[in-house]
């Protein structure tokens, strides 16, 4: 073997000869437990002697230490020393952070059934680990790591679906796991709270970065990148994730409401299938259950999914969630609300009563002209007093009728769309922001561009003289 075996021994006089098989190793297992597979593989597969005895030329010729621990605790951080040596020269072998929270709350279980409670507490352990110096960029033991572990231990693990997905990113190597740190865990701990948050903070990093291919070396996924930095009242990437959870009841309760979609199936169908990553993971395997539903309803539940789980919001949640708004104010967002206006004029239109079949058509448009494109058609805006004879109105034929009526109600839902009163009373209107994000400049996304307002009465006219009230934009 490459290295030597360390054993432990706890009394100078015995004879390692008279207690084969009953020897405790303390140096990493790992390449001990690798050589004997190896082993097994080659006798399994009927490999040629020549491996076999080379094989066992390299079992005989292993070397072996014997080093005296007098009590369990020199035995045990011996062990732990040995293993921080090792994975200075192969990374592999050094502990994660997961099992560094395993080995400090099982030594501290040990110390409180050896020594008693007093020896169970952080401080203590803390003691104890001083022993142990860290090799590498490995982070050494110190107070906060070691209270820190136990909390995790106590609070976190003890979720079994927080366990599970821990233990599966932990396989992972070092550079994918973004739970590659006890302070990150930590983090997780105190921004959910509660047991339903810490779920799903854990659930939904494990998604970003297995699924949708985050790094887990990003600025989101640091420590400071979860908690959120002082400048932006601590709210990092973990509260980014919540806020999107704090979302699900708006998208898939209210807002199908406003939108004119059907409610009960958002309540009853797509709720449950969109309330969690396991839901949501299950739900785009099998798209069965949005079999049936209109175009607009599915451009909506598309828009819900990338919302909550895709990274193509996350831009506009952390401006959200920096300006500490609420769930509400989604649907005010650029890009967003035009999705939105979309959908409920698509709806609109859907839930509109059917036109009458054209029988005979006569007038000045084509016949093939499509009411939402007004190039083919020539409106005419009379001035006031003039009117059309009924006898003419008349003679204008079903189809025309349909088409010139169909056309107003569209001009209408345009200007209704492009155009917005905003009055100065402040008991109406309390907030001019708000109210100005509302219209359709405020909803603009398209590229920069600088609207000036000049009010010619309240900047820079002449007050006297009027033959020279001139703006100075006119000078």
């Amino acid at each position: 073997m490459p290295r030597p075996v360390v054993i432990t021994i706890n009394d100078l006089d015995a004879d390692p000869l008279c207690h084969r098989g009953a020897l405790r190793a303390i140096s990493p297992e790992e390449i001990r437990c690798a050589m004997l597979f190896a082993i097994a593989r080659d006798v399994a597969r009927g490999a040629p002697i020549d491996d076999l005895k080379a094989w066992r030329c390299h079992a005989l010729s292993t070397t072996t230490q014997f080093v005296y621990h007098a009590t369990h605790d020199d035995m045990y951080f011996a062990a732990c020393q040995l293993r921080e040596n090792m994975g200075q020269y192969h990374m592999s072998m050094s502990r994660t952070a997961l099992q560094r929270v395993y080995e400090i709350a099982r030594f501290r279980e040990t110390q409180i059934r050896m020594h008693g409670p007093a020896a169970g507490t952080t401080q203590a352990v803390f003691h104890a680990y001083e022993r142990v110096k860290t090799a590498g960029k490995q982070q050494p033991y110190s107070l906060q790591a070691v209270d820190s572990s136990l909390t995790i231990m106590a609070r976190l693990l003890s979720i079994p679906s927080v366990q599970s997905r821990l233990l599966d990113a932990d396989s992972w190597t070092h550079s994918d796991n973004p739970f590659d740190s006890v302070y990150k865990l930590e983090q997780i701990l105190r921004k959910g709270k509660d047991v339903t948050g810490i779920i799903w903070l854990v659930d939904m990093i494990w998604y970003v970065v297995q699924h949708k291919s985050k790094p887990p070396d990003s600025e989101d996924l640091s420590i400071q990148g979860l908690k959120g930095k002082k400048a932006n009242g601590n709210r990092g990437y973990a509260d980014v994730l919540l806020f999107k959870r704090d979302c699900l009841p708006y998208l898939l309760d209210s807002l199908p409401r406003e939108l004119g979609l059907d409610p009960v199936w958002f309540t009853s169908v797509a709720r449950p299938k969109m309330d969690s990553v396991v839901a949501h993971m299950d739900a785009a395997r099998d798209l069965s259950w949005c079999a049936g539903i209109d175009r607009h309803t599915m451009t909506y539940v598309n828009f819900c999914h990338e919302f909550i789980y895709d990274l193509t919001y996350d831009s506009c949640i952390k401006a959200l969630v920096k300006s500490n708004k609420q769930a509400s104010t989604i649907s005010l967002q650029p890009g967003i609300t035009e999705l939105l206006a979309d959908i409920k004029n698509g709806v609109s239109e859907l839930n509109a009563p059917a036109a009458s079949t054209p029988t005979d058509f006569k007038g000045d448009c084509d016949s093939d002209v499509d009411p939402d494109n007004m190039l083919g058609c020539t409106i005419t805006i009379r001035a006031k007093g003039s009117k059309i004879e009924d006898g003419n109105r008349s003679q204008l034929g079903a189809d025309y009728r349909d088409k010139n009526k169909r056309s107003r109600q569209l001009i209408k839902n345009r200007v209704g769309a492009c155009i917005t009163f905003i009055s100065n009373n402040v008991s109406s209107t309390p907030d001019l922001g708000l109210a100005l994000g509302n219209t359709a400049a405020g909803r603009y996304t398209g590229p920069l561009r600088v609207a000036v307002i000049y009010d010619t009465k309240l900047h820079g006219e002449a007050t006297h003289r009027p033959i020279i009230r001139l703006p100075p934009f006119q000078r």
